[in-house]
């Protein structure tokens, strides 16, 4: 039983450190109605997607990507 205790510790910290990359889209820009997020993979941008409708809807409007997302940043226009 010893034993397996020494394997599943290590284990588990691995796991879990390899989660603390886990921090999401950074927003980078607000100037009502429109907010920017810099993102690095498709699961970011679309976590940037949900925030910019959360944000837009405490505006009463949706969240629409405008100009496309370029490289690591995508621009959210509130309409």
């Amino acid at each position: 039983m010893r034993y397996l205790s020494l394997l599943i510790v290590p284990m588990i910290a691995a796991a879990v450190s390899g989660c603390a990359g886990l921090g999401g889209p950074e927003q980078v820009n607000t100037s009502a109605p429109t907010v920017t997020y810099r993102f690095t993979n498709d699961r970011e941008l679309r976590e940037a997607t949900q925030r910019a409708t959360v944000f837009c809807q405490g505006y009463g409007k949706s969240a629409h990507l405008i100009g496309g997302s370029q490289s690591d940043l995508a621009t959210y226009e509130c309409i």
